[in-house]
């Protein structure tokens, strides 16, 4: 994703566990990057987001609704650009 060069990966996290629900299990940042194919007041992180459940084997369905949430919170209240 691409994000304002001044916000964090803790605020991104945060946004993160707040959009999903119990599912979420981990969010973990893997690579930051700035530079030449990146505008410069911008970065671009790459995160790792681990959803579980306690009970029973994930579907693709239930993953990808909660992931569709979390998308959704990125871009709206944070201004990132998936990549």
């Amino acid at each position: 994703m691409v994000v304002g060069g001044n916000l964090t990966s803790k605020k991104i996290i945060e946004a993160i566990c707040s959009a999903g629900d119990s599912l979420i299990k981990d969010v973990t940042v893997f690579d930051v990057y700035q530079g030449k194919q990146i505008k410069e007041d911008r970065k671009s992180l790459a995160l790792t987001v681990r959803y579980q459940s306690e009970d029973k084997t994930l579907t693709d369905d239930e993953v990808n609704e909660v992931h569709g949430r979390v998308l959704d919170v990125l871009k709206k209240k944070l201004d990132v650009q998936i990549r």
